[in-house]
């Protein structure tokens, strides 16, 4: 019976953690959401400058360049792109996107609408 109450108490104590850390991981996730969504509606409203586009295309540029870097990474990018029936060099995806006007980023930006939240947490109470 020892043993059963000292367990009882170890699983006690663990549901409690496991509790405590979901609901700041719903606090976190809630908090984040709505910055992401604040940052969305400061897209729409224009309120970026042109250095931040900028930034912007370098972040871009660097993630499509580092494509090249190893092996894998050129498989990976040329099985999607055949799976998207695409198939066109990183250089040739970057300049898609390098040179966009910020009324085509305003636009693109007011025509995403939030649907749905889904959070899976894994642990049932």
């Amino acid at each position: 019976k020892r043993i059963k109450a000292e367990t009882k108490k170890k699983i006690d104590k663990i549901n409690a953690w496991c509790s405590q850390m979901l609901r700041q991981t719903d606090s976190r996730l809630k908090s984040e959401l709505t910055t992401k969504i604040d940052q969305l509606e400061e897209m729409k409203n224009g309120n970026f400058t042109d250095e931040d586009i900028g930034f912007a295309e370098m972040n871009i540029k660097n993630a499509y360049m580092g494509v090249a870097d190893s092996a894998f990474g050129v498989s990976s990018w040329y099985a999607d792109r055949i799976l998207k029936n695409d198939i066109v060099t990183p250089e040739q995806a970057l300049s898609r996107y390098l040179g966009v006007s910020k009324e085509r980023i305003i636009a693109a930006a007011k025509s995403v609408v939030l649907d749905s939240v889904y959070v899976l947490t894994g642990i049932e109470e």
